[in-house]
């Protein structure tokens, strides 16, 4: 009797000279020796499922395990690698939104300070206008030098958070972009896979 080529409930496509699927208690083997990883024993198998270990290797010979289950490997092995470079991006922009922030706090911090130095001399020079004093030049230069000096660093700072938050958004828009290249499944005629 010849089964169909491809049964859903399994995931795995047969050539037709096989003649049948394997089936349930054989698909049952087939996935804890699957699932041992890189302990594969047919042995093992044969023990587990109270079977003699030369028909656990028929199963295998017959079904195509060891080349199914590399490719299941493979699969497993890239989306371990897919879901690390997500892992990698997320903590990447998260470490740009912390910088991103710490320039603006620091931005503001100095614009507060550039704002309380321009008040103190505001105040003095209006204090020392209503009592007629002169002011020393000195100190009214270095109070205006400060005052520059810091405001020229918090617009930087500025500049700086805003720079990062386009650059945010170009690396959003890149990762959105970008698409995991997908393994190369390039199957002979003889191979069997799973369907993930």
């Amino acid at each position: 009797m010849s089964g169909h080529c491809y049964d859903f409930r399994r995931g795995y496509v047969i050539k037709p000279r096989y003649g049948r699927h394997e089936t349930a208690d054989q698909y049952k083997a087939f996935q804890e020796f699957l699932h041992m990883g890189n302990g594969r024993s047919l042995n093992h198998i044969a023990g587990v499922f109270g079977v003699d270990p030369v028909t656990v290797k028929d199963w295998c010979k017959k079904f195509n395990w060891e080349k199914r289950a590399a490719q299941w490997d493979k699969e497993q092995m890239a989306i371990t690698w897919r879901s690390a470079e997500k892992m990698r991006e997320q903590r990447h922009k998260e470490s740009i939104v912390q910088f991103r922030d710490a320039s603006e706090r620091q931005a503001r911090m100095m614009m507060e300070i550039s704002e309380d130095l321009l008040g103190v001399l505001t105040k003095r020079v209006k204090d020392a206008q209503s009592r007629g004093e002169e002011l020393p030049m000195a100190l009214v230069s270095g109070l205006l030098r400060a005052t520059a000096n810091i405001t020229e660093q918090s617009r930087q700072a500025w500049a700086s958070a805003l720079g990062v938050e386009d650059m945010l958004q170009l690396v959003e828009q890149e990762l959105e972009r970008v698409n995991v290249q997908e393994i190369d499944e390039e199957y002979d005629e003889d191979e069997i896979y799973i369907e993930g």
